[in-house]
């Protein structure tokens, strides 16, 4: 029996890597020659995350059309958000270009789209400033330890001066015991308006293109 891979399966982490997957994907086609025109997204329903597809497919330099508008950016909290998240051991590449990105970033949107794209091709976020790999993936245990990162940070991004205290006042009583990052995560993406906002957040304005077409509780992007 000849092997037919017009159907494959792929075991992801998370939904941010499910994203990335889906915009690599597509650019290998576009790189093989696939028409745009011949290239869709199938997303469960039109409550799925469009900020992911957004995100992704923004720093893979292929436009979408067709997705719900993302919500309206904080780019405050997205930015203490990605920070903490940076700072967990092996963070996703996906969150180091969004962090790229962030519009409070002591760099231009362009060295930002450089920098994104540069991670996302590297794996890891060995192209950022040296401040910032210093910090990334560092896997503080405690609170403490986080807040003097935080602090020592915010003298090289001054938009995170006025934005520690969001993750002062998330200490547990005893700030030496070993850090919940997936508790202190949730809480402050309550704090910054909910992590869906957050993640939405790291999308750029969708790009003119082709069509939405929904079928049932299916809706296909092209772009």
């Amino acid at each position: 029996m000849s092997r037919d891979d017009s159907l494959r399966f792929f075991g992801v982490r998370d939904a941010m890597e499910e994203a990335d997957l889906a915009a690599g994907i597509a650019r290998r086609l576009l790189e093989g020659g696939a028409a745009v025109k011949d290239i869709a997204v199938m997303i469960p329903d039109a409550g799925y995350a469009p900020g992911l597809l957004a995100a992704s497919f923004d720093i893979a330099g292929i436009p979408l059309a067709g997705a719900p508008e993302p919500t309206l950016r904080d780019s405050n909290a997205e930015l203490i958000w990605l920070v903490v998240q940076s700072m967990r051991k092996t963070p996703p590449p996906m969150v180091l270009a969004a962090l790229a990105l962030s519009p409070l970033t002591p760099w231009s949107d362009t060295q930002g789209r450089s920098l994104a794209r540069a991670i996302m091709d590297r794996g890891n976020g060995k192209c950022l400033p040296d401040y910032l790999q210093e910090v990334c993936g560092s896997g503080p245990r405690s609170h403490k330890t986080l807040m003097g990162r935080l602090v020592g940070l915010s003298q090289q991004i001054e938009a995170l001066k006025p934005l520690i205290d969001r993750v002062a006042v998330l200490a547990p009583d005893d700030d030496t015991a070993p850090l919940d990052w997936g508790e202190l995560l949730r809480e402050l993406g309550a704090v910054g308006g909910g992590r869906q906002k957050l993640v939405s957040a790291t999308s750029r304005r969708l790009a003119s293109g082709r069509a939405m077409q929904s079928r049932g509780a299916e809706q296909s992007i092209w772009w």
